[in-house]
């Protein structure tokens, strides 16, 4: 297991400084609200649908912080800078199964999570249009060459791993640091996160615990 201690970063009071953005996904362009919602998984979950605003997933905030993300003038404010160093919540939930690999569902039911990891495995089988990615592949510090055949990336992103890549470019250091479980004893539910706390490196976290803080981002449909 890729661990580190963990203890959410103090939130900052956000504003919204410029409208809603399109950005490209998957050959299409969507909308995504520059106003984000605080609380763990759940809570800001909530708070988007009663904004009538769909959770953007993993994938769906790639470009989003792409385009966002401002490293050269302090004075240039966007959604991303003003959130900098807090973990930025995609709906993509993971389901980690011991010595086999990992279940990966964009925009989950929220039912998914009442129910005991074990049936959800008997569930997610069940469903073709589950992600399954086998083990064994890479965690931790990615090289940029690595980044493209790395299969557990390659499903969990959905599209945006060139824009992945050409994001974590920007750092000053460009291998990426991608958490998960290297193993688990039992079924483990996670959702998957982004976050820098400068521009030294990217974090994507798929061991994040939906209970803990962050803010998540929604598209207007």
């Amino acid at each position: 297991m890729q661990s580190r201690s963990y203890s959410p970063t103090q939130q900052r009071k956000y504003s919204p400084s410029v409208p809603n953005l399109n950005i490209k996904f998957n050959g299409e362009y969507i909308e995504l609200s520059s106003s984000p919602r605080k609380g763990n998984y759940f809570d800001a979950r909530s708070k988007l649908s009663e904004s009538k605003l769909t959770p953007a997933n993993c994938g769906e905030i790639i470009p989003f912080y792409n385009q966002n993300i401002k490293f050269t003038n302090r004075e240039l404010r966007s959604p991303i800078n003003e959130i900098n160093g807090n973990s930025i919540i995609g709906d993509t939930l993971q389901l980690w199964i011991p010595s086999k690999g990992v279940y990966i569902k964009d925009n989950p039911p929220l039912s998914y999570f009442s129910i005991s990891p074990e049936k959800l495995e008997m569930i997610l089988k069940e469903d073709d249009s589950i992600k399954f990615v086998p083990r064994p592949f890479p965690l931790g510090k990615i090289s940029p060459q690595d980044l493209v055949d790395n299969h557990y990336l390659v499903e969990l992103l959905d599209g945006s791993l060139k824009e992945f890549v050409k994001l974590s470019a920007r750092y000053k250091d460009p291998s990426p640091r991608v958490f998960g479980f290297e193993d688990v004893i039992k079924p483990t539910v996670t959702v998957t996160a982004l976050r820098s706390f400068s521009n030294n490196h990217l974090i994507l976290d798929g061991h994040f615990n939906p209970h803990w803080t962050g803010y998540m981002f929604g598209r207007v449909d």
